[in-house]
């Protein structure tokens, strides 16, 4: 992150809130029964913030939020949680974790941990998309049919026409499901994540839609089909192609895909999972089947997803050094209907939330069933929340956990920000 005191744009800040993992893009409405703080003693360390309508710079605190998620990770069971705010500049301006790596074991998480991001993958796999547009390797309007013209015997017609947009929109109609085979089988040898993508896209692409296509249908298979045309784009494994044209610019070190702690080790949070009506279990190197990965298995420190969200809302606003305006435009354009009220582009679901300035503001959630992941980011006030947890439950307490702290957190700002 780039040094706190540096000057940072602010004009009010506005946060809100399936097969393989659970992603989301629309925030829990239930909160947890107990009633979480929302204030935080803040550090002395202050940012110097210049609204955007002014030229009067109004000093505000960087807030340490570490008091604020240990008392809130205490009215959960979560082995730990962490959360942070971070700027449209890339600035940190709050963060804090609390609890243990691993449950059980006394070792506490440390601020610079890295966290699994689960279905927050799908913005960042529509960021590459984007990149590759621009780069002239591919078109949104390239369409299924003519990056797999050996599939013309076996997909269905339906699918013919869905294009890259269609795809990262969720609006082609693709089953969202376990592929028979491929869901479940080990890497190694000839079988890399790569191979089993193409596997699972020859499957999912002679299934029966789920919907309507230009129905929104949330699909982990729809994001997988996307990341295999990016792939045959570039000419690589489309994980290799992030981590080297989008991690490595911003400086997001910790960023990559796959599972982000080794079996047996505590040096990371480690994840965990609770059957319905049954207790915590830690899942050694815990990943749904690698092919998943553009769609649901990367993992960063809060600080460097913090980063490359931060180029998000700076490409929507035409400031991005990886996409061009245009681009980071089309990338929050709508492209599916989730429910009124909600819509989804590439990535993120898009909502007002109410109760701030400055209009649209996106949210997703991300699981691979043993972490949990959400953020609400909006680009006009030039600020985001990201919260995550190393554990996820099958009744949904976590889920309402992390998503009433990112609220908590929220109101924290608010109250600090003035």
């Amino acid at each position: 992150m780039k040094g706190r005191g540096q000057i940072i744009s602010l004009l009010a800040f506005a946060m809100l809130s399936s097969a393989c993992g659970g992603g989301s893009a629309t925030p829990e409405t239930t909160s947890t029964t107990a009633s979480p703080s929302t204030t935080a003693p803040p550090s002395t360390t202050t940012l110097t913030a210049v609204p955007s309508t002014t030229t009067t710079a109004v000093e505000i605190p960087y807030i340490d939020l570490t008091r604020q998620v240990a008392d809130f990770l205490a009215t959960t069971d979560l082995p730990a949680m962490g959360a942070a705010i971070v700027t449209i500049d890339g600035e940190m301006a709050g963060l804090g974790v609390a609890g243990e790596r691993r449950l059980g074991s006394g070792i506490p998480v440390e601020e610079g941990d890295v966290w699994s991001l689960g279905s927050n993958a799908k913005a960042i796999t529509a960021l590459a998309a984007g990149m590759m547009v621009d780069a002239g390797l591919i078109t949104w309007d390239t369409t299924v049919e003519d990056v797999f013209p050996e599939l013309a015997g076996t997909m269905l017609d339906v699918y013919r026409v869905a294009t890259l947009r269609d795809l990262l929109g969720h609006g082609a109609g693709i089953v969202n499901a376990s592929v028979p085979g491929v869901d479940g089988t080990p890497i190694g040898g000839s079988v890399t994540p790569a191979t089993q993508r193409e596997q699972a896209v020859a499957w999912a692409l002679a299934q029966q839609p789920a919907v309507t296509p230009g129905t929104h249908h949330y699909s982990n298979l729809g994001y997988v089909t996307a990341a295999v045309m990016l792939e045959r784009a570039a000419g690589m494994p489309f994980e290799e192609w992030a981590v080297a044209n989008i991690a490595a610019p911003l400086g997001a070190t910790t960023f990559g895909y796959g599972p982000h702690v080794a079996p047996g080790a505590s040096d990371q949070p480690v994840p965990h999972q609770k059957p319905s009506g049954g207790g915590w279990m830690v899942r050694e190197a815990h990943e749904n089947t690698p092919f998943r990965r553009p769609s649901g298995g990367a993992f960063a420190s809060l600080g460097d997803w913090g980063l490359i969200v931060a180029e998000m809302m700076k490409a929507s606003r035409g400031d991005s050094d990886l996409v061009t305006a245009e681009t980071g435009r089309t990338l929050v354009t709508p492209i599916t209907r989730i429910q009124p009220g909600y819509e989804y582009a590439m990535g993120w679901g898009l909502t007002d939330p109410g109760g701030w300035p400055g209009g649209t503001a996106w949210y997703h959630a991300g699981s691979n069933n043993a972490n949990l992941a959400v953020v609400w980011a909006h680009p006009e006030a030039g600020f985001a929340v990201l919260v995550v947890a190393n554990g996820a439950d099958a009744d949904g307490e976590a889920r309402r956990a992390v998503d009433a702290l990112a609220r908590a957190v929220r109101t924290t700002w608010q109250q600090a920000a003035g």
